[in-house]
C-alpha cells in the first residue's frame, strides 16, 4: 500500500474499521491453537480432565461432557507453558481473552 497508495484487496478503500482486525500475536495463538487441536498431527497437547469440573475427558473431544465448557483454553494454557510464559501470565492471559478462570 505504500509503494502504490492502493489497499490490497481484502481491506476496504475506504472508511477503515481498525475494531473488524485482529492483532498478530492473537491471530498466531489463534492459529497456534486449531494446530494443538489436530491440524497438525505431530503436535498436540494431551487432555485428560476437564480444568473446572475435574470430569475425565478424551485427548479428541472438544468440550466437556459434563460441564459442557470449551477445552479450548486448556489446551491454549498448555501452549502458553510449553513455550516459556509464567503459570500466573498466561491464566491472566486467558481471563483477558474471555476464558473463563479454572483451577
Amino acid at each position: 500500500m505504500l509503494e502504490t497508495g492502493e489497499p490490497r484487496m481484502h481491506e476496504p478503500a475506504f472508511e477503515v474499521r481498525e475494531e473488524e482486525y485482529i492483532q498478530w500475536d492473537y491471530g498466531k495463538g489463534y492459529l497456534d491453537a486449531l494446530l494443538d487441536h489436530g491440524l497438525d498431527p505431530e503436535r498436540g497437547i494431551e487432555v485428560t480432565r476437564c480444568p473446572w469440573c475435574e470430569t475425565p475427558c478424551e485427548e479428541h473431544f472438544r468440550f466437556c461432557p459434563a460441564c459442557g465448557r470449551s477445552l479450548a483454553a486448556l489446551r491454549l494454557y498448555r501452549e502458553l507453558i510449553e513455550r516459556g510464559m509464567d503459570d500466573r501470565e498466561a491464566r491472566a492471559l486467558l481471563v483477558r481473552a474471555g476464558f473463563e478462570p479454572f483451577a
